[in-house]
Order: C-alpha cells, then structure tokens, then sequence
C-alpha cells in the first residue's frame, strides 16, 4: 500500500513537472503547510479538533491542487505530441540520427515542450548516454505518450532499427483522434467533479464561520464537537474517496514508468 502510494506520488510529480522535488520533498513542503494551517487555525479558533481537521484537510487540498495541475500539464503535453512525433518521423525518413534530431527539437519543438527537450540536447552535446538522457526526460514530461515515445527511441538507439517513421505517423494520428475525443469527455467531467469537491469544503467553511463565535467554541471543544468533528472528517474522506473512485476515467496508464 505503502509504494502503491509512493509511486503515485512520484508520477503525479512528474506530471506536474515538479520531479526535482522528490516524494520526500513534498511531504515536506506539505507536512509544513498543514502544520501551519493547523497552527494559524488554533490560534483564530482556540479549538483543538478543528485546527487538526483543517490541517488535515488542508494537506488534502495541497494534493489536489499538485494532482490538477499533473493533469492539465499531460492534457497540454498530449495535445502537443503529435508534433514532436512527426518531428522524429520526417528526421527518421530524411536519414537524421536521433542525437541530431534532438537538436531540431530543441529548437523547434512546441514552446511548452521545448525546455524538456534544450536540456535535454544539451546533455547529448555534453557527452552523456543517450539512455540516461531520454530516461531523465521520460520523467520530467511525467505522460503516458512520452513514456512509449521514450521506450520506442531507447530500443532504436539499441538494435539500430530503421525505418520506424510509420510506427510513429501511426501514433501520431491516433493520439490526434484521442485528443479530440477525450477533450469532449473531460470538459463535461470536470463540472461534476468540481462541483462534487464543492459539496465537501462547504460544510467546512460554514463550520469554521460558526467557530468564530465563543460560544460554538466552547461546544467544539467539548468532547462530543470534537468528536462530531472527527466523524465529519472521515465522512468526507470516504465521500472525497467516492468521487476519485466513481469519476475515474479510464485514461492511458504509465506503463513505462
């Protein structure tokens, strides 16, 4: 269960483009933030079991926020492949080796892939392995299509296969295909996921405006608020746990991770 959450959390890192982070570095940066909402939430409240919900909570958000911006960095990565991949095809057609063609793409793949690939380059032209190179790359773009790309390009670099341009033209046009349906599918989806989150903050806020006045203080911090406070945590855990399991997509899985 254990490395089942550590490796989503490394490729959710990736995904976002955060990987020099490390799983390590962010539940440092969020174990501090929660401990100063939670901190910032006793000292407004003077209200134990509400400052530990808040923190808790507040270490939710802060992995929601790092999931959505993993998932709105690979929808932009994947609307932008298809270029890189008919970059790579017409170099393989035009006789280009690979390391040239990771010149080309430092220079003129798309703006929002075009970083990934200049250090990328520049770690050729400096003299480092081709597999460690790609291998890095495959996991700063942290997406499913960079990931089979990667995998294509390390077994070329390999058993020096050649004319492998239609492999990608067929990659290409399929993922173009799948970028114009699943946008449809995603728009519509994150209403109802946004509005469902919705619905498990509002409690919260209305909760942490009635705290504010002294007396809903003190019934909070007797022992059954707190506890009533307890169980709406894990109430909403179990419903924030609901939404993730029944609005799931079932969108390209890393397997090349």
């Amino acid at each position: 269960m254990f490395a089942k959450a550590q490796g989503w959390l490394r490729s959710t890192l990736e995904g976002a483009g955060l990987s020099r982070w490390g799983v390590a570095g962010l539940l440092l940066r969020v174990g501090a933030v929660s401990m100063a909402l939670g901190t910032w939430s006793f000292l407004v409240s003077r209200i134990v079991a509400l400052a530990a919900c808040l923190a808790i909570l507040g270490s939710a958000l802060l992995i929601e926020l790092l999931h959505g911006r993993a998932e709105s960095r690979r929808r932009e990565v994947a609307k932008s492949w298809p270029e890189v991949l008919d970059s790579l095809a017409s170099a393989e057609v035009a006789g280009i080796g690979l390391i040239e063609a990771f010149g080309d793409l430092a220079e003129h793949a798309p703006l929002n892939l075009r970083s990934e690939f200049v250090r990328a380059n520049a770690k050729l032209v400096a003299g480092y392995s081709f597999d460690a190179t790609v291998t890095e790359l495959k996991s700063e773009f942290g997406e499913p299509h960079a990931d089979r790309l990667v995998e294509l390009l390390r077994t070329v670099n390999e058993i020096g296969a050649t004319n492998y341009h239609s492999l990608l033209r067929d990659q290409a046009k399929s993922l173009r295909a799948d970028i114009a349906l699943w946008g449809l599918i995603e728009t519509k989806q994150a209403w109802v996921l946004g509005t469902a989150k919705l619905a498990i903050a509002a409690p919260w806020l209305i909760v942490a405006l009635l705290a504010s006045r002294p007396e809903n203080a003190t019934v909070y911090n007797s022992a059954g608020g707190s506890s009533l406070l307890l169980i709406g945590l894990v109430i909403s855990a179990f419903a924030y746990y609901l939404i993730h399991l029944l609005g799931a997509l079932p969108g390209p899985k890393r397997v090349f991770q």
